[in-house]
């Protein structure tokens, strides 16, 4: 299993084929996609549905019309307004081989009414999902009680009492989905093009597959993907893998923060320690009223380093490629509170990076030579100087 984020801020998990033996279910994930002519986008969830955000109502797609063309031959795929749908041939293996029914079906026919593909809409779902992943909750309607959760960042987990409420085909009662102006506007904020990227998020079960079911269906259909969903063995092990990574990490901060120390500085070399200067004034004054604008200088430079290496952020406990937002706010804490350090970790370099609350510049230990021509450049970009710390 491994994990990095992507360029908006989202962490992509890659599985083995270990990590697949070792699942107790599967979510459905199938890639290729199709595009429904009609259909009804958002769907209350009840007659007296309390959704504070209309556009994150339940997504739930019904009356649903393919073209002959747009299925093709496939014998699976994803649907563009939620939901996966499968050929007669792949319902009727599955009911014949008694891992479904026909209920968990429902027929997604052309304009003229012919059967062109089966909407997979399994009659059981079950509850537990968010709660063995530990999901944020979004929204609740008060009168019906469906709860929507923020999504959940993989690997997903069930625990042994959820694992046993499963069937042939699956789908949890929770749903899961962001508000969408809140997504949008994170989105926004990273891309800064003005433009509206977003469309067809909604809110929606997850769709899920015993064992059983994933090992029928991939001897038949191999590239049919799935997400594997772990037991609470696993969950113990990340808890445990999780703690030794910690550890390794702030091992790897003692040993560096003995290497030989470089700046990014205000100053382009050391203020001497007999110099009778107005430095203490400068000094206070940069650090009380002009902190905003050395805060964003070092969050520049780390951001821009980010860019180039695999970061990891120590502050409390270690995040592996963090939100470049949080380096910004944990800076402004940092300064507005006069306390605290943050520690920036390269380890694929073996490089640290630290930012305290009464420093005009940032520690910068055992950079090769490579990064400190690299450090140089982004330090010029943003009116600092890099240069090797005097001991």
């Amino acid at each position: 299993m491994k994990q990095k984020r992507t360029p908006i801020g989202l962490i992509d998990t890659t599985y083995d084929k270990e990590d697949y033996e070792k699942a107790v279910a599967y979510e459905i994930r199938f890639k290729e996609i199709v595009y429904t002519d009609e259909w009804e986008p958002y769907v209350e969830c009840c007659e007296n549905s309390t959704w504070k955000y209309t556009s994150g109502q339940v997504q739930e797609p019904r009356n649903l019309i393919l073209t002959k063309s747009e299925w093709g031959k496939r014998n699976y795929a994803s649907i563009d307004c939620g939901g996966y749908a499968v050929s007669r041939e792949v319902r009727d293996k599955l009911i014949q081989e008694g891992l479904a029914e026909e209920a968990d079906f429902t027929a997604i026919p052309n304009k003229k009414g012919d059967e062109i593909c089966f909407h997979i809409t399994p009659v059981h779902s079950f509850e537990g999902f968010a709660e063995d992943n530990e999901a944020v909750l979004v929204d609740q309607c008060s009168s019906c009680g469906l709860k929507r959760y923020n999504p959940i960042d993989e690997p997903y987990i069930l625990k042994d009492e959820t694992a046993r409420k499963l069937q042939g085909l699956n789908c949890t009662k929770e749903h899961f989905g962001p508000i969408i102006e809140d997504y949008e506007k994170k989105i926004l904020e990273r891309l800064g093009n003005g433009q509206n990227v977003v469309g067809g998020l909604g809110s929606f079960p997850m769709y899920i597959v015993n064992k059983e079911v994933y090992v029928f269906l991939k001897k038949d259909y191999p590239r049919m993907h799935f997400v594997p969903i772990f037991g609470e063995e696993m969950k113990r092990k990340l808890a445990e893998d999780k703690k030794k990574q910690q550890d390794a990490y702030w091992e790897m901060v003692r040993k560096l923060s003995r290497k030989q120390a470089y700046v990014v500085d205000y100053l382009p070399m050391d203020v001497p320690e007999d110099a009778v200067t107005s430095y203490g004034d400068v000094s206070y004054y940069i650090l009380n009223e002009k902190k905003t604008e050395l805060k964003n200088r070092f969050v520049a430079v780390i951001h821009k380093l980010m860019c180039y290496y695999k970061m990891c952020l120590g502050w409390g406990e270690w995040e592996e490629y963090p939100d470049p937002a949080k380096i910004d706010e944990i800076m402004e804490e940092i300064m507005e509170d006069f306390s605290g350090t943050m520690y920036c970790l390269f380890p694929d370099i073996r490089m640290l990076i630290e930012a305290s609350f009464d420093s005009l510049w940032l520690d910068v230990y055992n950079p090769s030579k490579e990064v400190q021509i690299l450090l140089d450049k982004i330090a010029a970009s943003e009116g600092m100087f890099f240069r090797k710390k005097a001991k």
